[in-house]
């Protein structure tokens, strides 16, 4: 992930949050809500995607992405010693690893933009 492509994919990792909760909730005969809940960190993710297209928003936008990112690493974290426990149906123990993993992926090459771009900022700051 870089500058240029940023709200791409942060728009795109939102919607596959969305896509997996939706995907689940369906799976599961419409009946448990909890599958909906990869869809309210993706949601505020793919609006924050669709904000990070101003230029002037990017930046905040894509942090605010990574917080909600980090909020689902954290709900995953939460619930792993439910799961080692056995106390969670397995279609919920994939979701919530799926989450967990997508919200890594997308922390981790966000954390790697930044390092970039602060790199090639004081690259071009020296050149000067």
């Amino acid at each position: 992930m870089n500058a240029r492509n940023a709200p791409a994919v942060t728009l795109v990792f939102g919607v596959l949050l969305i896509l997996l909760a939706v995907g689940f909730f369906v799976a599961t005969g419409s009946s448990h809500f909890t599958a909906l809940i990869p869809a309210a960190i993706g949601l505020p993710m793919a609006v924050a995607g669709g904000l990070a297209f101003k230029d002037n928003l990017r930046m905040h936008a894509v942090h605010a992405a990574l917080i909600f990112a980090l909020f689902g690493v954290i709900g995953t974290l939460m619930r792993l010693p439910k799961i080692f426990q056995g106390g969670v149906a397995l279609p919920a123990v994939v979701e919530i690893l799926l989450m967990g993993v997508i919200c890594v992926v997308f922390i981790v090459l966000g954390v790697r933009s930044f390092i970039n771009a602060r790199r090639d900022r004081a690259a071009a700051a020296a050149q000067e």
